[in-house]
């Protein structure tokens, strides 16, 4: 139990990475014209994040990025209708939303635990 994660935070702690994901998508857009499909080390050379990082980000919002199928066996990403809509700064305004809400739970999980500590120690101490 100890071992595994209760709950992953998608959004907690890696904003930057995910708004520099998202402007190389729009900028590459604008310059191409259409709705680019980039492959995960194409963005790792554009972002200068590590390619692990990225595909991992990719990954793990499919309601930013969607994964479009392989073609000549290359796996590509481009930005979903939602996101390719919206500006930049509702797109940030709509991951700090996210991240608030993951950092309300990781905080109401870790006060939830304190108090069943508490609770366990107190019946402890009242039973010796």
């Amino acid at each position: 139990m100890f071992g595994t994660q209760l709950f992953k935070f998608r959004f907690r702690g890696k904003i930057s990475q995910i708004m520099n994901l998202y402007e190389c998508f729009r900028l590459y857009s604008e310059e191409n014209k259409s709705s680019p499909a980039l492959h995960p080390i194409t963005l790792a050379k554009l972002t200068g994040i590590p390619f692990g990082d990225i595909a991992e980000r990719l990954q793990e919002i499919p309601e930013i990025f969607i994964k479009l199928p392989k073609r000549d066996g290359i796996t590509r990403y481009r930005l979903s209708s939602v996101a390719s809509n919206m500006t930049s700064d509702e797109m940030e305004e709509q991951i700090l939303k996210a991240e608030r809400n993951e950092t309300l739970l990781f905080y109401s999980m870790s006060g939830i635990t304190l108090v069943m500590l508490l609770l366990v120690i107190f019946l402890v101490s009242t039973s010796i």
